[in-house]
């Protein structure tokens, strides 16, 4: 089969991120800013609804966390994405955690605002909130079928070769691409147990595609890591 654009793009779940909207620039005295430090909890479950934040700086990501204490990353959220959106308009509280991974700053519109000032007269921007919705309907969607009909270290693969191109995991140098993620931080994002993760990654060493020199998660053939894929991502 031949890997198309839409086959690509299906791989950057499950990162949030857009191009920077205009829009919202002249919006931006309507709301106030706030600044999150690294590894600081934004949001918890259970917490009312009460504003919408745009992420300007920075990267958070939003944990699902079991009766049991096990926990899922949904998603990592980049720049120029929204927060709280959801919850919003379906009247609930906070469901995840959303916590900080780097440095953060917020634009927060409070509820009203939302609802009485920016929606009503900005059609564009609904059109981008609703894009927001859409990108998270889609990762969810995307992560269930993969749970479902990939085995685990097919899932590793197809994370891999996705994160190798997202700006908010990895870094290049000589020698490849680092993957700036700990198995246990890829493992929260597909739902698979560390040692799950660390030995798919352990068979990605011995067939070359990752350095078997160090202990890091470096890249070294993104080609072969795409063979792996051909056969079974459609």
């Amino acid at each position: 089969m031949s890997y198309s654009d839409a086959q690509e793009r299906q791989l950057t779940a499950p990162w949030i991120r857009f191009e920077h909207c205009s829009a919202w620039d002249e919006l931006l005295p309507q709301g106030y800013r706030r600044r999150y430090r690294r590894g600081e909890v934004i949001k918890r479950p259970g917490d009312p609804v009460e504003e919408v934040c745009l992420l300007r700086e920075g990267s958070v990501k939003v944990v699902a966390v079991g009766r049991s204490g096990l926990q899922r990353t949904l998603w990592l959220m980049a720049p120029d994405s929204l927060l709280g959106e959801a919850a919003l308009y379906d009247g609930k509280p906070y469901l995840h955690y959303i916590e900080a991974l780097t440095d953060c700053t917020m634009i927060v519109f409070s509820a009203e605002t939302m609802r009485t000032e920016i929606v009503p007269h900005h059609p564009d921007l609904v059109f981008f909130i609703l894009s927001n919705l859409a990108h998270k309907s889609y990762i969810m969607s995307t992560q269930l079928e993969e749970t479902l009909f990939l085995d685990a270290y097919t899932r590793v693969a197809k994370f891999l070769y996705a994160a190798a191109s997202e700006r908010l995991t990895h870094r290049e140098n000589g020698s490849g691409v680092t993957i700036t993620l700990s198995h246990t931080d890829i493992g929260e994002l597909l739902g698979l147990h560390r040692v799950t993760v660390s030995h798919a990654i352990a068979r990605m060493r011995r067939e070359g595609i990752l350095d078997p020199t160090t202990h890091a998660v470096i890249l070294r053939d993104v080609a072969a890591l795409k063979r792996v894929l051909i056969n079974v991502v459609d």
